[in-house]
């Protein structure tokens, strides 16, 4: 009997270790979307600022409203993120009582396979998620693909543009022709 419950505990110990790795990797992508829409969303602030220096509102109005739709994106990876995070330390606390010995078997048993049952439940909610994104990116890419997007390559140009004029100065400073 009590060897019965060590081979169980192992088996559980493998398969937590074996979910912790998978909710770790899942937590790990979360914060890397996190994060890419955030720089997205400074990106595109800045090529409002830009805009607003040049004069050029429209532009500044169309960049603000992307950097707010990155912003939003943004705000809803580091929620998810941030749900995953919690769910791995749980995990991580899990599989410390385990391996201490912490508990009884059967109650061991019991949260590693209602555990198991949310991990698989996020999960399937991610993969949901996931998709709905995918088929959101594929319709932006078809919709850029059919209008050029002329908002980026305006904004595209004002940056290259405001990036000369700084090297301008810069050379001129160099050269002495401009002070200061």
């Amino acid at each position: 009997m009590i060897i019965r419950s060590r081979q169980d505990v192992r088996s559980q110990i493998i398969e937590l270790k074996r979910l912790l790795v998978s909710a770790i990797a899942d937590e790990q992508k979360l914060y890397q979307r996190y994060s890419d829409a955030d720089g997205e969303a400074n990106r595109w602030k800045k090529r409002a600022e830009i805009a607003v220096g040049k004069g050029a509102d429209d532009l500044a109005m169309g960049a603000l409203a992307r950097a707010n739709q990155y912003a939003s994106r943004a705000a809803e990876f580091e929620r998810q993120y941030l749900e995953q995070k919690g769910y791995v330390e749980r995990l991580k606390a899990r599989l410390r009582a385990l391996e201490t010995g912490v508990g009884e078997p059967t109650s061991i048993v019991a949260g590693c396979s209602k555990r198991a049952e949310i991990a698989l439940e996020a999960l399937e909610r991610m993969e949901r998620r996931e998709e709905r994104a995918r088929e959101q990116r594929a319709m932006f890419a078809a919709i850029a693909e059919l209008e050029r997007d002329e908002l980026a390559e305006k904004l595209a140009a004002l940056e290259q543009e405001d990036q000369l004029e700084r090297q301008l100065i810069e050379l001129k400073r160099r050269l002495g022709v401009l002070k200061g």
